[in-house]
């Protein structure tokens, strides 16, 4: 493990923000470092320091995390949990991506779009549906926000979509408990937008 060059982790954990979002600060926070602990490793390898690596106690935590670093058998996975709901970035195959964006955000900082797996009644989204999120502006308290909660013991990862009530994310159900948000919770962005997926299959009635 100690052999692992940090540009093969990087790898890695480029593919995995691309999933979820999340940037190098919040996954550094994840593994229990500084904030700016990803951001060192890319400054390492851009000067040229080809043997850099990372101690076997990160690089286990950042596999459970990520995955794909081959130290274990567990990938993480997006499973429904709280919110009922599992997200995927949109890749439209015919729809000028950039250009609506542009036109359902054009205040937005960063905007990204994901695809809603499973629907939502409390918020009235459908599954299908394609929610519009802000990845760089924080959110404010009282709107929609899109979070990552993992366990690192499992590499397993909780999609929660909630209203954002600081210190708490509350859950679309009156059934379900608050979550707290802690160490394991990483808070993508407020919910911009929304929209039916414009290539999305109609549905037989």
């Amino acid at each position: 493990m100690l052999g692992m060059k940090l540009r093969d982790i990087l790898q890695s954990v480029d593919a995995y923000k691309e999933r979820t979002g999340e940037s190098d600060a919040a996954i550094s926070r994840r593994l229990g470092k500084s904030s700016s602990l990803i951001r060192n490793w890319r400054k390492r390898v851009d000067a040229g320091d080809s043997d850099a690596s990372a101690s076997a106690d990160t690089i286990g935590k950042l596999d459970a995390l990520v995955g794909g670093l081959g130290l274990t058998d567990r990938q993480p996975k997006i499973v429904k949990g709280f919110g009922e709901a599992a997200l995927a970035p949109w890749i439209p195959k015919t729809t000028d991506k950039d250009l609506l964006l542009k036109m359902l955000a054009p205040d937005a900082q960063h905007p990204s779009a994901f695809l809603l797996s499973d629907s939502i009644p409390e918020l009235f989204y459908r599954a299908g549906d394609v929610l519009v999120i802000d990845l760089r502006r924080p959110p404010e308290s009282g709107e929609t926000v899109i979070a990552n909660r993992v366990d690192l013991d499992t590499g397993t990862a909780v999609t929660l979509i909630g209203r954002l009530l600081p210190p708490y994310i509350a859950p679309p159900s009156a059934n379900m408990a608050p979550v707290l948000i802690d160490s394991t919770i990483s808070v993508m962005g407020p919910v911009i937008s929304s929209f039916r997926n414009p290539e999305a299959q109609p549905v037989a009635r």
